[in-house]
């Protein structure tokens, strides 16, 4: 079981205002490296264009969804954006996931 109480010690002691290693990423926790800088360059890119399909890929941990979670972050709430994070589903389960991100209805016929 976990001892909230120590994990309040930890973020007392180590000085953190938030708590760290949250399960959904925090853009606010961001590294700006140089690859991430390009990565999200081109991101926005493709949104500018209006670019049908974008993919991030990279090892685990690397901060993909962290990066895109900063890109929708900083888009006008004008654009409206689908992602899709399972990449295992069988097409027609894609299709759904893909309509569902847009709020449109599937009718599995």
């Amino acid at each position: 079981m976990i001892d909230s109480n120590k994990s309040r010690r930890h973020e007392q002691f180590y000085g953190f205002r938030e708590r760290p290693f949250m399960l959904q990423p925090d853009p606010g926790f961001l590294y700006m490296s140089e690859k991430h800088t390009t990565a999200l360059d081109l991101l926005e890119l493709a949104v500018i264009n209006q670019s049908g399909f974008c993919v991030i890929s990279g090892d685990v941990g690397v901060g993909k969804t962290t990066l895109v979670r900063e890109l929708l972050n900083r888009l006008d709430d004008n654009i409206c954006v689908g992602m899709v994070t399972n990449t295992r589903p069988s097409f027609s389960e894609l299709l759904q996931l893909i309509m569902a991100s847009f709020g449109l209805k599937f009718d599995a016929g």
